[in-house]
């Protein structure tokens, strides 16, 4: 099975250069070596714009168009909408318990970013305690590696803190992650700040018109002692030459330029010139993609739709497992009991739980519907439908894969979910299933 990463954002408007180098680049190389989720943290977005709820879904839809005009596959990578899957919020309340307050204070990545905010009437519990809920973002996709800008690191040390703690008390059901550094650890701002941020206000943003980088390149802070373009100027700590060094693929030129500076022999202008050059190399095709997307927004929409409809089913089977090793899989859970007792429901629709995934990805698994023990896998563009009869799985239909929802709906309208005439045990049909992967693929 493919290794997972789980990586993502705040929606709290469109994403910068620092995103892009610092972790976006990472994301579209590695999604085609590991089964990649990214997750819109909206949620998070909240704890400090709280106050402006109203335009979480404007910037979700943002986020998701920077995504996919960097190259962001979503035949590849699932986006996932953090308030569509529950079961963060309820993974989060658990670690809640596993962590100490002393243990936040003292989070460099959260002091900084509290003194960037300037909150006036208090730090609110929630963005403390944002970590606690970054973690549980990681860990209920099961994230193997995590890519991360330098600033991050502290929470990605603060994720394999609570995984090891919950791992020892319980059970070992969680995957301690790692971080990975993007090709520059850490974009300085515009204006010569130690990080590019949007609070800050000294961003150059990938969906920025031509005009709009011109004018935040012009703009950039240089040297300060620097007052005639003739007086010798500082390559060293000047942001301009730190972007020449990203972004500019001439390496020749750059270094032509940086001997011109020191020697007080070419002015700021020319330098920031070419230096908006190289940057449009990059953005003018970022800023054509996004716009083709932009015109597709129903297209946009059904990929968030499918990619939190797939994050949520790994969740879901996270937080069994979760629960089980907490001892908290209640017998009244209806995957122990039976549910006529209960008075079963009216909707026939599969409550369908993977626990067999070869990799990670949709149309690779073996799934069992935890109402009625139903049991279908999906292998090479088939899938395929199964009953359990004296432990051993009979097959009842198969027909092609064509995307989940169509999958599921055809399953229902011939096999739908109905009250079985015994309890069923979903661990054992689980493990049966498990056991048996070779036949049912």
């Amino acid at each position: 099975m493919a290794k997972r990463i789980l990586t993502g954002d705040r929606p709290t408007g469109p994403l910068h250069l620092g995103h892009y180098v610092g972790s976006l680049q990472n994301r579209v190389k590695l999604q085609h070596e590991y089964d990649t989720y990214l997750l819109i943290a909206d949620v998070q977005a909240l704890t400090d714009n709280f106050e402006h709820p109203e335009r979480l879904e404007a910037n979700i839809v943002q986020v998701a168009l920077d995504y996919l005009a960097v190259g962001i596959d979503p035949n590849r990578t699932k986006i996932v909408i953090q308030s569509m899957v529950p079961e963060i919020t309820e993974l989060t309340t658990y670690f809640m318990n596993l962590v100490t307050v002393a243990t936040l204070e003292r989070n460099p990545t959260v002091k900084e970013e509290i003194k960037q905010r300037n909150f006036t009437r208090g730090v609110p519990v929630g963005f403390w305690s944002y970590p606690i809920s970054q973690a549980a973002d990681i860990t209920i996709f099961k994230a193997d590696l995590v890519p991360v800008g330098e600033d991050q690191l502290p929470m990605i040390e603060q994720a394999r803190e609570i995984v090891r703690r919950f791992n020892g008390l319980y059970a070992p059901v969680l995957i301690e992650p790692q971080p990975r550094l993007g090709a520059v650890a850490r974009l300085p701002g515009t204006d010569g700040g130690a990080k590019m941020s949007k609070s800050l206000n000294n961003c150059i943003y990938l969906g920025d018109s031509s005009e709009q980088v011109r004018k935040r390149v012009m703009s950039m802070y240089t040297d300060p002692n620097r007052i005639r373009p003739t007086d010798p100027g500082r390559v060293e700590g000047n942001p301009v030459f730190t972007y020449h060094d990203v972004f500019n693929p001439n390496k020749a030129e750059v270094e032509e330029l940086k001997q011109r500076y020191r020697a007080g022999t070419v002015g700021d202008v020319e330098v920031k010139e070419k230096l908006f050059h190289a940057l449009e190399q990059i953005l003018g095709p970022i800023r054509e993609e996004r716009n083709r997307y932009a015109g597709q927004p129903e297209m946009v929409r059904e990929v968030l739709v499918e990619g939190t409809r797939q994050g949520r089913e790994v969740a879901n089977e996270t937080m069994r497992q979760v629960r089980d090793a907490m001892g908290i899989n209640y017998r009244f859970d209806p995957q122990v009991i039976r549910l006529t007792n209960m008075g079963f429901s009216a909707n026939r629709d599969h409550n369908w739980l993977i626990v067999n995934s070869l990799s990670g990805a949709e149309e690779d698994n073996i799934a069992v519907c935890s109402r009625c023990g139903l049991t279908r896998s999906a292998h090479e563009g088939k899938v395929r439908v199964f009953r359990l009869k004296r432990n051993s799985f009979h097959q009842i239909d198969s027909f092609m894969h064509e995307g989940m929802v169509v999958v599921d709906m055809r399953i229902t309208k011939s096999n739908p979910c109905q009250p079985p005439k015994k309890p069923i045990n979903f661990e054992e049909i689980k493990n049966l299933a498990t056991s048996q992967s070779d036949q049912l693929l």
